[in-house]
């Protein structure tokens, strides 16, 4: 196993006690993991899919992202569910009338 590898499953544990104790809708990571994601989203995305109990996280590689710069660190992953929700309303309404 590479060192990416174990960083990326480490981080993977991480992030997944974050998710599942606050339920964001998304996560964004800046920094150094920005420069980093091409490379450690496999394991964390693997590691997600495996310990986040949310249904909403079912597709783990969608809700992981990297923020492109540190303007979209500082606004995180708020603007990502905005463009989401204006892509497709509808989803969003059916989302929160169950």
């Amino acid at each position: 196993m590479s060192a990416i590898d174990r960083a990326g499953r480490q981080l993977g544990v991480v992030v997944s006690g974050a998710v599942n104790l606050f339920d964001p809708e998304a996560v964004m990571l800046g920094g150094v993991y920005r420069e980093l994601m091409e490379w450690l989203a496999p394991a964390v995305d693997r590691e997600l899919a495996l310990r986040v109990v949310s249904g909403l996280w079912s597709e783990a590689g969608k809700r992981l992202r990297a923020a492109s710069s540190l303007g979209d660190a500082a606004r995180g992953a708020a603007g990502v569910i905005v463009r989401e929700v204006l892509a497709d309303p509808a989803a969003y309404a059916e989302r929160d009338a169950a």
